[in-house]
């Protein structure tokens, strides 16, 4: 999708150009195509109305359900082991819920030039290390990996 981007390196990052490159999975179809209706409607009088669109990580850390299955796995214990679906060293791209809330604000307050926004945190952490964080802090032993 981005042969530009080098795989193995974390730190190079997408701009504002390359939403437009991007393919949705054929589940997704619907979401690209409202991002692009909502940068199309604030084009067309932007004295008006100022549109945006932010691409977040995975949030947590106010019930939101994305790692559910992890926790309610480890503390149940019913499972011989924490899942970590294909190597883990995929880097999972997160952000708090608050920190998500304040960049929505820092944008209605600054109104920046660019339209495609991504919000995320700067932990980098791969799968595993997320999968692990659990297993120590809820005493859960092993985990598992998932090849796909």
């Amino acid at each position: 999708m981005f042969d530009f981007l080098k795989q193995d390196d974390p730190e190079i990052s997408f701009t504002e150009d390359d939403y437009r490159r991007r393919r949705a999975h054929p589940n997704f179809k619907s979401h690209i195509s409202a991002e692009k209706l909502v940068i199309k409607h604030g084009k067309t009088n932007k004295a008006k109305f100022i549109t945006y669109v932010v691409a977040s990580g995975l949030t947590y850390g106010s019930g939101e359900e994305i790692f559910h299955f992890l926790f309610k796995t480890a503390w149940h214990g019913q499972a011989p082991a924490l899942q970590c679906f294909g190597n883990g060293q995929n880097i999972v791209p997160t952000i708090h819920i608050t920190d998500l809330a304040a960049v929505i604000v820092n944008i209605c307050d600054q109104n920046p030039k660019v339209r495609y926004l991504v919000a995320v945190d700067d932990s980098k952490n791969t799968l595993e290390e997320i999968v692990k964080v659990y297993c120590v802090v809820l005493k859960f032993i092993k985990t598992q990996d998932l090849g796909c």
